[in-house]
């Protein structure tokens, strides 16, 4: 087991929705968050170098149009590292926030063409690890877009929006950059 803390500067993916998301209508749907980090730094680590990583985080729940968009709720997942001899990280997050970029709250609720960026943990929440760089932090505020997992879009509220109310619906969008530490 890899030993002391990882950050990683550099965070790709996707987020998708199936079904897609449409404005006023009730479905279940599922959201697959599809991360992947490079730039990694290991401190206070029995590994000198990760070249980087992927996790993939499944939520299944029942939403009600754009509103329920991304609701929080507890995080699992395993990060898989790179080289493959470092043994996966076990990740858990209490609750996470979305918001955009320059603190409007909410995915779907910012005012202004802001980016969007979700943030693990919420506000007052933990974010752990079990296996390599395990461990547990939490951040009285994410106002300042503390978190252990910074991921940003580079789409605005008006794009979520208009997508999300047109008939095909949302079905999702790309992560254009981002951060992660662990723990």
């Amino acid at each position: 087991m890899a030993t002391g803390s990882i950050t990683c500067r550099s965070l790709t993916g996707s987020v998708t929705f199936t079904p897609p998301v449409r404005q006023r209508v009730k479905q279940m749907d599922t959201s697959v968050f599809s991360l992947h980090v490079s730039d990694c730094t290991t401190k206070g680590s029995n590994v000198a170098r990760v070249s980087g990583g992927s996790l993939s985080i499944t939520n299944r729940d029942v939403v009600v149009g754009c509103s329920g968009l991304l609701n929080s709720k507890l995080i699992t997942a395993t990060e898989r590292w790179q080289p493959s001899s470092v043994a996966p990280s076990n990740l858990f997050s209490e609750e996470w926030t979305q918001r955009g970029n320059g603190g409007a709250k909410g995915l779907l609720y910012s005012n202004g063409p802001l980016e969007q960026v979700m943030v693990f943990p919420a506000p007052g929440n933990a974010f752990w690890a079990t296996g390599s760089f395990a461990g547990r932090v939490s951040y009285s505020v994410a106002e300042n877009l503390h978190g252990s997992i910074i991921a940003y879009t580079n789409r605005t509220f008006t794009q979520l929006r208009d997508e999300c109310n047109s008939v095909a619906g949302l079905s999702g969008f790309d992560i254009v950059s981002g951060v992660e530490t662990v723990p």
